[in-house]
């Protein structure tokens, strides 16, 4: 099995973007859009992630950090033209699920990384081989009531979820104040290792 490769500078520049992307959405939220639910708040992240994502791969800023990391992983390649052309017209692109999809894995949102994968021959150290690796998180939402209650997960989604556990991760959305215009910075629930316990 190959070793994965460390990405950290790819990583930093999408997490950049989710960053600015979040706190966008929750300026346009306390400014224009009070009281949203789920689903509405999935659109319009969506809508300026997606934005910074595109607009960080025209300035070139996915492909710069790919080669940085490459370099950083291949050392002794420092030099090789090579390496930096493996990197040319890498993007970051993110696709919403459109409800049939959605149907199929119970997700709200597919966050997947597919990028070139390099890997030290195992017969020749010297010699560079290139793949493909694949990997993503499913984003199942959920917003934190009025009445203080979480949002409960459907019968559908109990069906699906135990064979994706080690992929799933709650998205969990909740207002700091009554009047639901000041959006909390969103928070994780990772599910590998966890049990869906029965409803009452």
């Amino acid at each position: 099995m190959q070793e994965t490769i460390p990405i950290p500078s790819t990583i930093a520049v999408v997490k950049q973007c989710w960053n600015n992307a979040e706190n966008e959405l929750r300026t346009s939220v306390d400014k224009k859009h009070p009281d949203l639910d789920e689903e509405f708040i999935i659109r319009l992240f969506y809508d300026e992630f997606a934005f910074l994502l595109s607009e960080a791969s025209e300035k070139g800023q996915i492909r710069d950090a790919f080669t940085s990391d490459l370099h950083a992983a291949f050392p002794e390649l420092d030099c090789c033209a090579e390496l930096d052309s493996i990197s040319d017209g890498l993007i970051a692109n993110l696709s919403l699920h459109k409800r049939e999809v959605e149907r199929f894995t119970g997700g709200d949102l597919g966050l997947t990384i597919i990028r070139p994968q390099l890997a030290r021959s195992y017969y020749d150290s010297s010699e560079i081989q290139i793949g493909e690796r694949q990997q993503g998180l499913l984003c199942q939402a959920k917003i934190k009531r009025r009445s203080g209650r979480w949002g409960t997960i459907t019968k559908k989604q109990r069906d699906l979820f135990p064979d994706r556990m080690k992929y799933l991760g709650l998205l969990l959305y909740s207002y700091a104040d009554l009047k639901r215009r000041q959006l909390n910075p969103f928070s994780w629930q990772l599910c590998n290792g966890a049990e869906l316990m029965e409803q009452n």
